[in-house]
């Protein structure tokens, strides 16, 4: 994994840590490489560990909803870092669909993934990607970051 500091303005508010990975759009295993691959950046940028968690079911739900609804080969996982929030992206390569958190029936096995986003991100929000397919972004706050400062990038292997 690289760790860039982001392009643009360079204020203290303005300082982001951000890394991607491409995952496959086939494999049963990608939720799992996906939480494994936050997790450890999680880690290396000293964020708490319970953002970490909340971060790695948003993160799992989003890519089973990727692997489950688009027809995409890739999915590209996006982890920014801020001062004052850790975001995760996934976006996959379409068709490109509205997504909305709905309330699934009681009895029903699947249909409740947005609903936990909506419970643990402080936003979401999703868009269609240039590609023709869909983003979909959430963040948690922030607020006892003890790491080192967003404005340090350090490379991981």
């Amino acid at each position: 994994m690289t760790t860039h500091t982001a392009p643009g303005p360079r204020t203290e508010a303005d300082i982001v840590l951000y890394t991607t990975r491409s995952l496959s759009g086939y494999s049963d295993l990608t939720p799992s490489d996906a939480r494994a691959y936050l997790r450890a950046t999680m880690t290396d940028w000293a964020v708490p560990e319970t953002v970490s968690h909340e971060l790695q079911l948003i993160v799992s739900e989003l890519t089973t909803n990727a692997l489950a609804y688009t027809r995409s080969p890739w999915i590209t996982l996006t982890i920014t870092l801020a001062d004052d929030e850790a975001c995760v992206s996934v976006s996959d390569r379409g068709p490109h669909r509205d997504l909305e958190a709905h309330q699934a029936e009681p009895d029903a096995e699947h249909g409740r993934g947005l609903l936990l986003v909506e419970a643990l991100a402080h936003r979401w929000e999703q868009c269609e990607s240039a590609d023709g397919g869909t983003t979909v972004s959430a963040a948690i706050k922030v607020t006892d970051h003890k790491g080192p400062s967003c404005t340090s990038t350090r490379p991981r292997a």
